[in-house]
């Protein structure tokens, strides 16, 4: 990567040198960390899940009670690090024969657990490779998906997509939708929340683009 005044540095040290400016609780030494990355110099009551709670400003609670910051990376996904232009690198990296070998993902799994926490990373977002990630225990905190209505606007959704959330039969679908996908997740206190769908039309500027929406 080059900087605005023309220097060279590494994703590696962007990250390091973001995470240097980013507060005290993100800067804390290890011992001032709870076991899920939260500031122990912030308490609040010990529930054993994620929440949120509030003084001066909002803040995440981790299940020990300590407020958290979430520096999540996003867009894990293992197959990316076995396409075939770089697949034979990391199967070498990972001393193995190639990209297919059944050990590859639990390679690829031991690599992240060092390089995420190296780098700041104390989460993992949505669009994401979570059986990766989580198989066999969560790695670090984690966003799960729950998406009762599908209306990304990248995937220019038509008017078919936005169903009548006040109707018996969409609470029926949600419902559903929440016993199969949340249910399972719901004991698990790694599990940060969900995220509900991805980019909405939330601004002028996403209804602009579309030009099918008044805004």
């Amino acid at each position: 990567m080059r900087g605005a005044l023309g220097m060279r540095f590494s994703r590696r040290a962007f990250l390091q040198s973001g995470l240097a400016l980013a507060g005290p609780p993100l800067r804390a030494a290890a011992g001032e960390l709870d076991r899920f990355g939260g500031w122990t110099k912030k308490r609040f009551a010990k529930t054993g899940y994620f929440r949120l709670d509030r003084d001066d400003r909002w803040w995440i609670v981790t299940p020990d009670g300590h407020g958290f910051l979430s520096f999540g990376v996003n867009h894990v996904h293992g197959g990316w690090w076995k396409a075939p232009y770089n697949g034979q690198h990391w199967a070498r990296k990972f001393r193995l024969a190639n990209p297919s070998h059944p050990r590859f993902n639990e390679a690829l799994r031991l690599w992240l657990s060092e390089l995420l926490p190296e780098v700041g990373f104390n989460s993992v977002g949505v669009h994401t490779d979570l059986a990766l990630l989580n198989t066999p225990r969560p790695l670090m905190p984690y966003v799960a998906q729950f998406e009762p209505i599908e209306i990304p606007h990248w995937q220019a959704p038509g008017p078919g997509r936005f169903m009548d959330v006040f109707s018996d039969s969409f609470r029926e679908h949600a419902l559903r939708l929440a016993q199969r996908s949340a249910g399972p997740l719901r004991d698990d206190p790694m599990l940060l929340g969900y995220a509900m769908t991805d980019c909405p039309i939330l601004t002028d500027w996403d209804a602009r683009e579309r030009g099918d929406v008044t805004a």
